[in-house]
């Protein structure tokens, strides 16, 4: 049986996710099937039930303290755009350059459930009536965030994205003050014809959960070969920035591993660029 609660039928939320359906729902010739996409599926009324239940919902307070101080103490700042259209990305793009001023600005695209981008690179977004998908250059990403920038593609054939910035290096030979090419950072999840793996031991999102909560996706990898428990790996204590506990101690180990790579595999000029204010 499958039951579903409409709130505002007549929202932009209801509208934007009527388009979604069909990637997590179709008739099959045994009936219906569905495509959770791992991690991304969630039963919220059991999983409330069972925080109850179990007591664990006494934690939940102590764990969003956690993350309120750490987006404080980082000074962070951050929008998101669920399924936006052209010009919701245009005006979310602008307003963080603004913002930022001079200082490095992150954008983190999730195409999980849409279209991989083109041969030309492009990503995908909706239409203003949220009917169908329009493709988005990465010509028009990168002139309304300018650089000092940073991309993270978390999607299959991301590559694609990566060789067309490539491109458009090649052929704009001559930049504006500030929108210098070299002082962009790709990130991209796979290659121009990969396509991300599936499973239900893992995250859908690997590759943003390796880049977000690095020690958790390791522990998580050795749970299979190891006899470590998940129990655990949620509940590794204390905060990753204080050396002094446990966290922080495998935090300093993996920032350590990441440094000695890159020393190995970076040139100096960029070693310094990037990890000097880390």
């Amino acid at each position: 049986m499958l039951a579903c609660w409409v709130e505002d039928p007549n929202g932009d939320a209801f509208k934007k996710h009527l388009p979604r359906i069909q990637d997590y729902l179709w008739m099959a010739e045994d009936g219906m099937r569905m495509q959770s996409f791992g991690s991304q599926s969630w039963d919220t009324s059991l999983g409330l039930q069972a925080l109850l239940a179990s007591g664990l919902h006494e934690e939940i307070w102590e764990t969003l303290k956690k993350g309120h101080f750490f987006v404080k103490e980082s000074q962070a700042r951050y929008k998101h755009q669920l399924d936006p259209t052209v010009e919701e990305v245009k005006k979310l793009c602008l307003g963080c350059r603004k913002n930022a001023k001079s200082e490095r600005v992150l954008f983190h695209y999730n195409g999980h459930g849409v279209p991989k981008p083109t041969a030309n690179g492009e990503i995908w977004v909706f239409n203003k009536s949220y009917t169908q998908y329009i493709p988005l250059p990465v010509s028009d990403l990168d002139s309304w965030l300018r650089t000092p920038s940073i991309y993270v593609f978390d999607c299959s054939a991301s590559g694609m994205i990566v060789k067309a910035f490539i491109e458009r290096q090649d052929w704009s030979s001559s930049r504006s003050a500030g929108s210098s090419i070299k002082d962009c950072i790709l990130l991209a999840a796979c290659g121009a014809h990969g396509t991300l793996p599936q499973s239900a031991e893992f995250p859908a999102d690997v590759f943003t959960s390796c880049l977000t909560t690095p020690i958790n996706m390791f522990c998580g990898i050795s749970l299979l070969r190891d006899t470590i428990d998940q129990f655990l790996i949620d509940r590794i204590p204390d905060r990753q920035n204080d050396r002094k506990t446990l966290l922080g101690e495998l935090n300093w180990i993996f920032t350590a591993v990441n440094y000695t790579i890159a020393w190995n595999v970076l040139p100096h000029a960029v070693i310094s660029a990037r990890f000097a204010s880390g």
